[in-house]
């Protein structure tokens, strides 16, 4: 059963970027990709990752509100 990872970035080369980093092992796969703290936290009630990789300095929300919230 591969690792089930989610990414949330506020820089694009970050979400491009690691998709593909991750594309090389083939035990692991991203279920989501999210610019904001938002859209984070519904994609991490729909999708339920294993491995969240959570940007902590990004615009209104950053990622140890998210944190918090989880």
């Amino acid at each position: 059963m591969p690792i089930r990872v989610a990414l949330v970035d506020d820089h694009p080369i970050v979400l491009d970027g690691l998709p593909r980093l991750f594309q090389l092992q083939p035990d692991i796969v991203v279920v989501g990709r999210c610019r904001n703290a938002d859209e984070a936290l519904r994609m991490v009630k729909s999708e339920r990752p294993d491995v969240l990789v959570l940007d902590l300095l990004m615009p209104v929300q950053g990622g140890l509100e998210v944190l918090r919230i989880l």
